[in-house]
């Protein structure tokens, strides 16, 4: 019976030691907005556009290639929300032109040579600047963009586009008033 009565006062001995004194908690603190956004960006299909093969002719010719048409989709408008929406286009730190082209990334073969947008009307888009305000439609909104590849001049003038592959990337930041 002492026996058993020693191995019991252990085990609770052995417990207490295991138990801390004292309170010693740390709180975690969350804090944020929860918004209703006028729209959602269409994140499920990636856009991707084929410029296909251009011939370097053609841009020596004409300072650029064909316009490739290309859509930012946006999904459960609502109109209620913001009257208008504005889009921004920009290329990752160091991978646009002065000018507002976009460079092709790293890693890309062809030099001489850079990307181009141009808006629903045709009109030349700079990289980093906003582009028109567009009402804000309820539902579906497809907004029509275009991209060409353009010779840089120092390439055209010295006929020096190098050919081969090429990828640029592009962002695009959606503000709603």
């Amino acid at each position: 019976m002492i026996k058993i009565n020693l191995v019991t006062i252990a085990a609770c001995c052995f417990l207490a030691s295991s138990l801390t004194w004292g309170n010693n908690t740390t709180s975690v603190n969350y804090d944020g907005t929860l918004v209703n956004l006028a729209c959602v960006i269409d994140d499920e299909t990636p856009i991707e556009v084929n410029m296909g093969s251009i011939i370097d002719k053609q841009i020596y010719l004409h300072g650029h290639s064909v316009n490739k048409k290309f859509n930012l989709i946006l999904k459960d408008c609502d109109p209620m929300l913001a009257n208008s929406i504005v889009i921004t286009l920009n290329g990752s730190s160091g991978n646009v032109t002065p000018d507002g082209y976009l460079k092709f990334d790293t890693g890309s073969e062809a030099k001489g040579a850079v990307i181009g947008i141009a808006d629903d009307k045709l009109s030349r888009v700079q990289i980093g600047k906003k582009l028109s305000p567009r009402l804000t439609e309820s539902g579906t909104m497809s907004v029509p963009l275009y991209a060409f590849v353009q010779g840089t001049p120092e390439a055209i003038q010295n006929n020096s586009i190098t050919l081969g592959q090429f990828t640029a990337t592009l962002f695009y930041t959606i503000n709603f008033e």
